[in-house]
């Protein structure tokens, strides 16, 4: 009491406490998410009272985020609790590599992945290891290349973007036929035909940064053509390297000589009677054609492939081999070399490879890292293999 009188007041009042669970769930309303819901238990079981128990929320302190969440695009939450990304704006199925995705692009559905891009710079990159080779495409029929319909077609390997592509059928002549894409070339339309004053022979040409390279005639001569002028930039001759058909591939063919670029470089692949017919390969200077670096083979010989390869510093031979003997119409063929330059690793990968078309030579078999396909001309038959790295 508080008042000032001496009598002496007793409270015999006995306090009843209610429970009040209006939505009559079993959860008092001081306990419940909301107690007008009876979906929505107690906030013990549901501390973010989205509607999901504890242990099947996947954030419980987020009432946003529950199993059956509508998910916000792109915005790198996982709402709906299933453990999967939405850090994949363009839908190809490759996470953004910003968020430990392999996609270069994630705004377009058709670019590059890390995994065979690592720079991201749009150019198909490979490895140290060939796993596997796609069916060949056929692009396009042609003629020339004798009745053997044998010859090269390529395009620029260089890092700048061309859809140019040139044919240099059989293995001896004097003209390159240009076409300004390959769906000119599919469809044959030519832009024009360049003459060179002296033949070249063989199918190991390639296109260096809008510079042709090409083998003399007669002679362990490189040349080096620039395209646009049609001139002649800098010729000089291949130390001790034999021509003529003296290291020739299987087939025949006169490509003694066979040139090829690799990354950025320039190499070439050839054999001398030092070497004693096996393979040897050297960098060149693409300028002045100068010999950088040279390595031989310690014991395959270059007649015993059809045709070889130089992919990320490692060369490739396509064995024609089949009953012991050579098969010159062989179809499906093997991958029996990968000769690692700077390791001097050497494996028989036993990769199966098989040509376009039908009959004839498999005539030239050339790697363009600047678009990551192999160029396969058969029987007159013009092609693209794919291939897969490990």
């Amino acid at each position: 009491d508080t008042d000032t009188d001496t009598d002496t007041d007793t409270d015999t009042d006995t306090d009843t406490d209610t429970v009040i669970d209006f939505d009559g769930d079993g959860v008092p309303e001081e306990e419940d998410c909301d107690d007008t819901d009876a979906s929505l238990g107690a906030v013990a079981d549901d501390e973010d009272c989205d509607g999901s128990l504890n242990e099947d929320d996947c954030d419980d302190t987020d009432e946003t985020i529950y199993p059956g969440a509508t998910e916000t695009w792109y915005d790198g939450v996982d709402s709906d609790c299933d453990e999967a990304s939405d850090y994949d704006a363009d839908r190809d199925g490759h996470d953004s590599k910003d968020h430990e995705g392999d996609d270069c692009d994630d705004t377009d559905p058709e670019s590059t992945l890390t995994t065979e891009d690592p720079d991201c710079d749009g150019e198909i990159n490979c490895s140290d290891s060939l796993g596997s080779l796609g069916a060949p495409t056929e692009v396009a029929t042609v003629s020339g290349g004798g009745s053997y319909g044998v010859g090269a077609w390529m395009s620029d390997a260089g890092p700048g973007e061309s859809s140019t592509v040139w044919t240099m059928m059989d293995y001896e002549g004097d003209q390159i036929i240009e076409y300004a894409s390959q769906s000119d070339l599919t469809s044959g339309s030519i832009s024009r035909s360049i003459d060179v004053d002296d033949d070249w022979v063989g199918t190991g040409h390639t296109v260096l940064n809008g510079v042709l390279y090409y083998n003399e005639e007669d002679a362990a001569t490189l040349v080096a053509l620039d395209l646009a002028s049609e001139t002649e930039l800098v010729r000089a001759d291949l130390p001790d390297a034999g021509f003529d058909n003296t290291y020739r591939y299987s087939w025949g063919g006169l490509t003694d000589i066979d040139l090829s670029v690799d990354g950025e470089s320039l190499y070439v692949t050839y054999s001398t009677a030092a070497a004693d017919g096996k393979l040897v390969v050297s960098r060149l200077d693409p300028s002045t054609l100068e010999v950088l670096e040279t390595w031989t083979a310690a014991s395959a010989v270059k007649n015993d492939f059809t045709d070889t390869f130089l992919a990320c510093g490692v060369l490739y031979g396509v064995d024609s081999e089949e009953d012991g003997g050579p098969c010159f119409y062989c179809t499906d063929m093997t991958i029996d070399l990968a000769w690692n330059l700077e390791t001097g690793a050497v494996s028989d990968p036993e990769i199966a490879f098989t040509s376009p078309g039908t009959s004839g030579y498999t005539g030239s078999v050339d790697y363009n890292p600047s678009d990551g396909m192999i160029y396969v001309v058969r029987g007159g038959v013009l092609g693209l293999i794919e291939p897969s790295w490990d």
